[in-house]
C-alpha cells in the first residue's frame, strides 16, 4: 500500500520536473514562483520527504518534520550546514515547515538538493529509520533510486526564489514576490504657492524690449529704459551732455560754456559769456583804429 503511493507520488514527481525542463528549454530563463509547474513540483517534493514519516514529537511539541531530518543530518557536513544555520537565522519563520520550506528552495537554487538528499538518506542509515518506516521513499532502494535521479536531473534547470517576506509558514508561493528598483517614490507636493521672482532693472534690460509680465513694475521699468536710450542717443550731438563714464566732475559743464554755444547759435546776447566779452572787446578796437 505505501509502496503503491509512494510510486504514485515520485511519478508526480517526475512529470513536474518534466514540466519545468520545458518551461526553462523555452524560456531561458530561471523559473520563478509564477511558474505552476514549479508550485506542483514544491508540493509533490513535499509529500515525497513526509512519505512514510513516522509520528514523532519534537522538544517543544509537535511532530518533526522534514526540517529536522535535514538539520540533524547535515550536522556534520562543512558543505550543507551553513545553509542550515542560515535558515534557522531566518526571524520571520516561525515553524519547521516553514523552514524545511526554504531550506528545499535554497538548496533548488544552489542545485544540491541531490546531494542533500543522498547524504542524508545513505550516509544516516540509523537516522533515516529512526525517522521513516521501511516502506517509505527514503528508505526503499527502488524508490529512493528513482527519486534521487529525479532530483538530480534539477542540476539542468535554473531557480530564482526567494526566502524572506513569503510567508513559508502557511504554504508555498503562488507567484513572484515583486521588487521595484531605479525608480524613486513620487514627492509630496506642497499646497504652499511659490514664491514669485521679483523683476529688476537689470532683468528686463537684459530681456530686450520684451515687457514684463508684472504690470505694476513695467511701466516705470519701460520708461525709465526710453530715457537712458535717449541719452545715449543724443550724447555726442548735445552740447554739454553727461559723457559715459569718468567721475563726477566730468559731468558738471561749466555754465557759460553753454551760454556761449547759445549765444552763437542763435545770435542772444548774453551776459558775462565770454564769446559777447570778445566780440566787445573786437568792437572797442576797431574804433580805436578809425
Amino acid at each position: 500500500m505505501e509502496i503503491e503511493r509512494g510510486k504514485s507520488i515520485l511519478d508526480e514527481l517526475g512529470s513536474a520536473v518534466e514540466g519545468m525542463k520545458s518551461v526553462f528549454s523555452s524560456a531561458q530563463s530561471p523559473l520563478t514562483d509564477d511558474h505552476t509547474a514549479l508550485q506542483t513540483f514544491c508540493l509533490a517534493l513535499e509529500n515525497a520527504l513526509r512519505h512514510g514519516q513516522k509520528e514523532r514529537s519534537s522538544l517543544f511539541g509537535g511532530s518533526k518534520d522534514y526540517w529536522h531530518y535535514f538539520k540533524d543530518g547535515l550536522t556534520d557536513s562543512r558543505t550543507f550546514y551553513d545553509t542550515v544555520l542560515s535558515v534557522q537565522s531566518q526571524a520571520d519563520l516561525k515553524s519547521a515547515v516553514g523552514q524545511g520550506r526554504a531550506f528545499l528552495r535554497r538548496c533548488l537554487v544552489d542545485r544540491c538538493l541531490a546531494d542533500v538528499v543522498q547524504l542524508c538518506s545513505s550516509g544516516h542509515s540509523k537516522l533515516t529509520s529512526e525517522r521513516y518506516k521501511a516502506e517509505a521513499i527514503l528508505r526503499d532502494d527502488h524508490l529512493l533510486s528513482r527519486f534521487l535521479d529525479i532530483t538530480y536531473s534539477l542540476s539542468e534547470i535554473e531557480f530564482s526564489l526567494g526566502v524572506t517576506g513569503l510567508n513559508l509558514d502557511q504554504s508555498w508561493p503562488t507567484f513572484a514576490k515583486k521588487v521595484f528598483v531605479g525608480r524613486s517614490p513620487p514627492r509630496n507636493r506642497s499646497s504652499k504657492p511659490r514664491k514669485a521672482k521679483t523683476a529688476t532693472i537689470a532683468d528686463s534690460e537684459s530681456d530686450g524690449d520684451e515687457p514684463l509680465n508684472d504690470s505694476r513694475d513695467s511701466g516705470f521699468i519701460q520708461r525709465h529704459r526710453k530715457g537712458s536710450r535717449d541719452r545715449a542717443d543724443g550724447q555726442d550731438s548735445l552740447p554739454g551732455a553727461r559723457p559715459k563714464s569718468g567721475s563726477f566732475s566730468a559731468l558738471a559743464t561749466p555754465v557759460s560754456a553753454v551760454a556761449d554755444d547759445v549765444a552763437d547759435n542763435c545770435g542772444v546776447f548774453h551776459p558775462g559769456s565770454t564769446g559777447v566779452t570778445a566780440a566787445a572787446a573786437g568792437a572797442a578796437a576797431s574804433s580805436t583804429d578809425v
